[in-house]
């Protein structure tokens, strides 16, 4: 397959892969490839250098094919690519390629990358201020296409079922911490889909990545006793959607419609599977016995308006606990606005319009 001349425009023009190399430097890269061991030992049509770039475009263009991201790749890298280089390699070429690489490079890439991407105390990056400066992260989930082979129906299981039969492709679960300022990814986790997101959560605790310092957003999902206890015991603060059924008790109301509680701590005396024997599981403990053993929270109750890009707002009730106590410090109304910066990169844009008693 010969290159396409530069004056025949195709859609995957438009897509700026050429940015790749000024996003991460050919020099970046090379030294990436070669602390992995991956540099090539002879010259190739595709080098290592291009083949990590290519992978990288076939995320940008996930619709697009080998042939078409290979032929946007030569175009804009030609001068990467050895002297006299004048065809496009074949779909299976850039298969071995991929395989000569390994997953060793984008991994070492993305340690290295990882990050907010942005001076802490740049606007939009924390939280409250100077006296209490905290860099606002997100805990979201996701599911991911993989490759249909082999290897990745014995790592992550079959595709999933849907209502029409069998999908495509296995696929995944990630759950990713991302820094809610430049919505980087800090840290991402995964495994199969049919391990829930609460598994993840502790395999992401176990990377260290969620720290002193933070201010942890995440869904109701997250909002037990066992993720919440993680997160406290890292020094991080967090601010958590929780269901509107769970008992709460008013221990102080506070001034800014906000009111003081405690998030009753687990049912039985000794961690256990609900599955296994009383003896196994220990001793059930009364509500009052685990509001002792609980973590002291804030409730805020408030409403928040989702403004969708196409489509009618609509206005939803939402209660937030957070493990900010001090209502001067951090207000209710900026903990609720804190709250609503979870889906700014997301198709709706949260105004919050209510909290308590307090209109906003």
């Amino acid at each position: 397959m010969r290159l396409k001349p530069s004056g025949s425009p195709h859609p995957l023009d438009d897509l700026g892969l050429g940015a790749l190399p000024q996003l991460l430097s050919p020099e970046l890269v090379d030294q990436v490839i070669a602390d992995c061991g991956r540099r090539e030992r002879r010259v190739r049509a595709l080098p290592a250098r291009v083949t990590l770039y290519f992978v990288l475009a076939l995320w940008l263009c996930p619709a697009a094919g080998y042939p078409e991201v290979l032929r946007m790749l030569f175009q804009q890298l030609k001068e990467q690519l050895r002297a006299g280089a004048r065809r496009i390699p074949s779909t299976a070429a850039a298969v071995q390629a991929r395989r000569r690489l390994g997953p060793a490079p984008l991994r070492t890439l993305f340690r290295r990358l990882r990050g907010p991407h942005s001076d802490p105390g740049a606007p939009g990056m924390s939280a409250f201020g100077c006296d209490l400066a905290l860099l606002k992260v997100s805990v979201d989930g996701t599911r991911l296409d993989v490759a249909d082979t082999p290897a990745n129906r014995k790592a992550f299981g079959d595709p999933p079922r849907g209502r029409f039969g069998s999908g495509r492709y296995p696929q995944i679960r990630v759950l990713m911490l991302i820094a809610s300022g430049t919505r980087a990814v800090l840290e991402a986790v995964w495994g199969p889909w049919s391990v829930g997101e609460l598994p993840l959560l502790d395999k992401l605790m176990q990377t260290g990545a969620v720290r002193r310092g933070m201010l942890v957003l995440a869904d109701r999902y997250f909002t037990g006793f066992p993720q919440v206890s993680q997160i406290v015991r890292t020094g991080a603060h967090l601010i958590f959607r929780t269901p509107s059924r769970r008992r709460l008790p008013v221990f102080t109301e506070l001034p800014d419609g906000s009111y003081l509680s405690v998030l009753p701590g687990p049912v039985y005396s000794v961690k256990g599977d609900w599955r296994r024997s009383a003896r196994e599981r220990g001793r059930r403990l009364g509500l009052r016995a685990r509001q002792k053993q609980g973590i002291r929270i804030r409730v805020i109750e408030a409403e928040v308006t989702l403004i969708p890009e196409h489509g009618e707002p609509r206005t939803e009730s939402y209660r937030l606990i957070t493990t900010l106590l001090d209502p001067e410090q951090a207000p209710a109304e900026q903990i609720a606005r804190l709250y609503a910066e979870r889906w700014e990169a997301e198709m709706c844009q949260p105004q919050c319009t209510h909290i308590g008693e307090l209109a906003v």
